[in-house]
């Protein structure tokens, strides 16, 4: 990541996300790179340990907007719903006709090899199998894809309340910022209002 840092000055791999790069190849690079490292580094704190330890045995569902598949590496998926996409898949950036999801771990294994000069060939670049649209990454955007999985997301999290309602349930917030307040944040008021 030296190359990127040292030619564009960002400060950390979300600020790299937007980023204007000289051309798609080099960004493609970045992303495939910046991938690789968010699938398979552990996190550096021991936070999502500790929060396991803390909870125990206890039913726990966690709903999250950080895309950075950390509480499924810690959770089991069906505990956690990412409501604002995961970077464990792709999709089409026209979604009119092509309403699939693409593994990002098949694509940096096939693809980061074959970068060169800290840029993926221009006929390398992921596109849709239906559509042929350039490939994004899945996350809450302009072309944010609210299929089928973007509802069962959603779905997990509604089981979860229905089948603990009239519990005392507690509700812990943590690192939410103000970015996007109503996604998690606002509705937790709402819910815990007396």
């Amino acid at each position: 990541m030296k190359y990127f840092y040292d030619k564009y000055h960002f400060e950390g791999i979300f600020n790299g996300f937007y980023t204007r790069f000289d051309s798609r190849e080099e960004h493609w690079a970045f992303m495939l790179e910046s991938l690789k490292m968010i699938l398979n580094i552990p996190p550096q704190k021991p936070t999502y340990e500790y929060l396991k330890k803390l909870i125990g045995n206890k039913p726990v569902h966690f709903v999250t907007t950080n895309q950075d598949t950390l509480f499924k590496k810690f959770f089991p998926s069906d505990q956690v719903s990412e409501i604002q996409g995961s970077w464990d898949y792709y999709q089409a950036s026209d979604t009119s006709t092509d309403q699939k999801l693409y593994s990002t771990k098949k694509m940096v294994a096939e693809l980061l090899p074959k970068v060169k000069d800290h840029c993926l060939p221009t006929e390398l670049i992921p596109k849709s199998d239906i559509n042929g649209s350039e490939l994004i990454l899945w996350a809450r955007g302009p072309q944010f894809l609210e299929g089928k999985r973007y509802f069962e997301e959603h779905q997990k999290w509604n089981k979860f309340m229905a089948d603990h309602r009239g519990e005392k349930i507690l509700f812990l917030e943590m690192g939410v910022g103000r970015m996007t307040p109503m996604f998690i944040q606002e509705p937790f008021w709402e819910m815990t209002n007396i």
